[in-house]
């Protein structure tokens, strides 16, 4: 584990714990039913399959509900859509942060970088630049819940400690694209994930429950 992850770890640690005191006093259940295959199968020119999750990986995130596509043209990369949503973030049970997970899964972080994306230029985001022996990858990937959008963990752990403290409720979602990194050409990689950004926000935003505005 590199540096940057152990610090990050730390950071989210510490804020836990006082998340943690909030989330005893319970939040209330969100009304809204989320099913994630309402999600379009077909976005542009690419057509979405299934992609199999590892095993344990439903287990370990304990979500309410999960999503993983391949987004496929032909002789073009794929643009890989993972959604991961909890209706509550209790205790054990909250939403894992990329920086972390991809480490776990063999996967180092090279660089990361907070940006602000989207047409209208106000949406949080954070780019992770990932290696694995000779792969290499780019991934984007932002928090979405009832108080808008976060590219920082540390931003969703206040938002949820605020939503206990209110008795609103706590669920929040992770929504991650990446895509391989073709001869080098990182610039490329980033622009196609921002071409698919571009069109699967919205097709999401229909899809969570917090409006078209913070998805």
């Amino acid at each position: 584990m590199d540096r940057g992850v152990r610090v990050l770890a730390t950071l989210l640690t510490v804020v836990a714990i006082g998340a943690g005191w909030a989330l005893r006093a319970g939040t209330p259940l969100p009304t809204d039913t989320v099913d994630l295959e309402l999600v379009a199968w077909e976005i542009g020119d690419r057509q979405g399959r299934p992609v199999r999750m590892a095993p344990g990986t439903r287990e370990q995130l304990q979500s309410d509900a999960l999503l993983l596509r391949a987004y496929e043209r032909e002789e073009a990369p794929p643009v890989w859509l993972f959604v991961d949503y909890h209706r509550t973030q209790r205790l054990g049970a909250t939403i894992h942060s990329p920086r972390i997970c991809y480490p776990g899964s063999g996967w180092s972080v090279t660089a990361a970088e907070v940006a602000v994306i989207g047409d209208a230029g106000r949406s949080p985001a954070c780019w992770l630049r990932l290696r694995r022996e000779d792969e290499e990858m780019v991934a984007l990937y932002w928090y979405t819940s009832r108080w808008g959008l976060s590219a920082r963990e540390i931003t969703l752990k206040l938002q949820i400690m605020r939503s206990s403290l209110a008795r609103r409720t706590s669920d929040a979602a992770l929504v991650r694209l990446s895509t391989p990194v073709v001869n080098g050409d990182e610039a490329a990689a980033r622009e196609r994930l921002l071409r698919f950004e571009r069109q699967i926000r919205p097709r999401v935003g229909q899809v969570l429950p917090f409006g078209e505005g913070a998805s």
